[in-house]
């Protein structure tokens, strides 16, 4: 029953998208107490992974989205092509609205890795170099620094 009602707020469209015609909450679909993308996701491929974040990858590919409140990619739920489960660093360095994204390296040519990045300030939306921290907090100069091994 429940995914009759999914189907009948979808219109598939030409470029791909499965697009929610339903309510949306903040540009993505609504769907009972979940975003309709989520529960696509959850319904038809599995289980999100712990900590994981559904990604839109539609939205990735496209240059000409705007991102943010205007994203038209945010109510897809192509849950076949365009839908990923990624860790949250992963889609917000993918995001379109992340203007740092291109930046692989940190000042002193650190590369910014999953594992060599941490998040901080207002929303974790700023991201810095752990062989940095690290070699300045053992008093040791992050320029020449090399770590064999990420902090965790």
């Amino acid at each position: 029953m429940k995914e009759e009602l999914f189907w009948a707020h979808v219109e598939r469209r030409s470029n791909g998208c499965w697009i929610w015609m339903g309510a949306k909450r903040a540009g993505y679909g609504g769907f009972g107490q979940e975003l309709a993308h989520v529960w696509a996701y959850k319904h038809f491929i599995g289980p999100i992974p712990e900590g994981f974040q559904v990604d839109h990858t539609c939205h990735n590919g496209d240059p000409h989205c705007p991102g943010g409140k205007l994203c038209y990619h945010q109510p897809c739920v192509n849950f076949e092509e365009h839908l990923e489960a990624v860790a949250p660093l992963v889609n917000q360095l993918r995001g379109h609205g992340n203007q740092y994204k291109s930046i692989a390296y940190c000042k002193h040519r650190h590369e910014f890795t999953e594992e060599n990045t941490y998040r901080f300030g207002p929303d974790k939306k700023w991201r810095g170099c752990k062989t940095c921290r690290y070699a300045r907090r053992q008093g040791k100069d992050p320029a020449t620094y090399v770590r064999s091994t990420p902090s965790r």
